[in-house]
């Protein structure tokens, strides 16, 4: 009876906890890149790109990946099938964009949840330009406990892909396609 009385207070904490934890994820991350903000855009924009700069692409090699849509900009779309248990599948699609301004790409992970959405702002600065990844996420009842892991790993992976976005406008040609 006493093993039984335990359990039942151990689930009901387990139960009540999520309701004192954040409900949602927010991470932002900043970068300047000192090239046109064209070049990165480019990068953004288009897809196909990812994998050059992307530190969740990079992280998974053998990722099966399908592209949909326009080449560039909104209504394109990319799936991803990864074996890698912290990839795992999903969609991504860019809801909006403004040429040289703003990206907004939602992530659909599957297996349920809520979508996740990025927002990339571009602000000159100097001869370069300021890009600022806003990364938002509502958290599933029970998922608020890893809330503060996802939100770690997010800035991690963000500022990782920027460094290499950073690398690629600044070490390869000036141009404004890839």
């Amino acid at each position: 009876k006493r093993i039984l009385t335990g359990l039942l207070v151990i689930v009901a904490i387990a139960a009540i906890i999520p309701m004192f934890l954040a409900s949602s994820v927010k991470s932002e991350n900043s970068i300047v890149i000192n090239a046109p903000a064209e070049n990165a855009y480019e990068l953004i924009a288009n897809f196909k790109n990812w994998n050059r700069w992307s530190a969740w692409n990079k992280m998974d090699p053998d990722m099966k990946i399908v592209y949909g849509g326009p080449d560039v900009g909104a209504g394109s779309w990319y799936t991803w099938d990864s074996k890698n248990e912290n990839l795992g599948n999903g969609k991504a699609t860019i809801e909006s964009e403004a040429h040289n301004d703003s990206i907004r790409v939602k992530l659909e992970f599957m297996g349920g949840g809520m979508p996740a959405y990025a927002t990339y702002k571009f602000k000159k600065e100097g001869t370069g330009v300021k890009i600022t990844c806003t990364f938002t996420a509502n958290m599933g009842y029970f998922m608020r406990f890893f809330s503060g892991m996802f939100e770690k790993e997010v800035n991690s992976k963000t500022a990782e892909g920027f460094v290499f976005m950073k690398t690629i406008c600044e070490e390869g040609p000036k141009k404004t396609t890839y």
